[in-house]
């Protein structure tokens, strides 16, 4: 139902972070208590020079990706509806790509999750995350089990060998079209979890 692989969309995108850059960055928020405000209200600067612009919500992302709202608390990024206004439907009908590349899969209801873990329904509105009848998906942090949502918004590596998720971390097809996670769960080409192929031999 989740296909991975879509032969028509060999993407040639590059990260905006790479791997390493923004892996495992606690934000801290101590380092923004001392700025000042730049001249037009668009954000701030710090006392080292370093400027950082305010999104329509007030907050501001990091160098290392972290997400800080209006009161400069550590948060996620709120839902953005508006983002999503301009995408190209994926030829298989299973979701959208955006205009930076990134691909974005549609769940059992039409819905989607952001990179954020903010979920839209249908209509593209901002919507409490569902009860999903395939209980894989009812997935909370920290349950020992596979999550497919985490696979949902991601960008195909330019070899075409597996792709990356918004964190970073990349995954590698095996000959089946599948691939582990960090816990050694498998999951098929379709992205759903299965019996690992290794096992079932």
């Amino acid at each position: 139902y989740m296909g991975k692989h879509y032969n028509t969309l060999k993407l040639k995108i590059s990260n905006k972070m790479s791997q390493e850059e923004h892996k495992d960055v606690e934000p801290n928020p101590e380092r923004f208590k001392v700025y000042e405000e730049l001249e037009d209200g668009s954000g701030f600067r710090l006392p080292d020079g370093k400027e950082f612009k305010f999104d329509k919500f007030g907050g501001w992302f990091d160098e290392n990706h972290n997400y800080y709202d209006e009161h400069g608390e550590p948060s996620n990024p709120p839902a953005d509806p508006e983002r999503f206004a301009d995408f190209e439907e994926l030829t298989d009908g299973k979701g959208f790509k955006l205009k930076d590349g990134t691909i974005i899969e549609y769940d059992e209801y039409g819905g989607w999750f952001d990179e954020y873990g903010n979920y839209y329904n249908k209509d593209g509105q901002p919507d409490d995350i569902p009860i999903y009848e395939d209980t894989n998906w009812n997935y909370t942090p920290g349950d020992n089990k596979p999550n497919p949502r985490k696979f949902l918004v991601y960008t195909e590596l330019e070899d075409g060998t597996g792709f990356r998720i918004p964190d970073g971390t990349e995954y590698k097809y095996d000959e089946l079209g599948g691939w582990y996670d960090e816990n050694q769960f498998y999951y098929n080409a379709e992205g759903q979890p299965s019996e690992d192929p290794k096992k079932a031999q």
